[in-house]
């Protein structure tokens, strides 16, 4: 599923100064394309923070309160 979030984020997400893509929290799981793939889109994204395969801030995140949270692609790979 890291592959998935990593796709996503790189297509729907926006270059940051450093070159890297990145999302908003509520665009990610307010996209039919996540809520039909994913059960638990948050499981997903601390998945891929393990893997340091994308960043964010803070330990949890829930709708509509995180909404602004920006998730940060780190890798190109996997």
């Amino acid at each position: 599923m890291p592959c998935l979030t990593k796709k996503f984020v790189s297509v729907q997400g926006t270059l940051n100064a450093s070159g890297q893509p990145v999302v908003k929290y509520g665009d990610f799981v307010k996209d039919p394309v996540v809520t039909n793939t994913f059960e638990a889109p948050f499981g997903i994204l601390r998945s891929a923070r393990k893997r340091k395969i994308v960043a964010f801030d803070g330990e949890l995140l829930l709708s509509p309160v995180h909404d602004q949270v920006n998730i940060t692609l780190l890798k190109d790979t996997l």
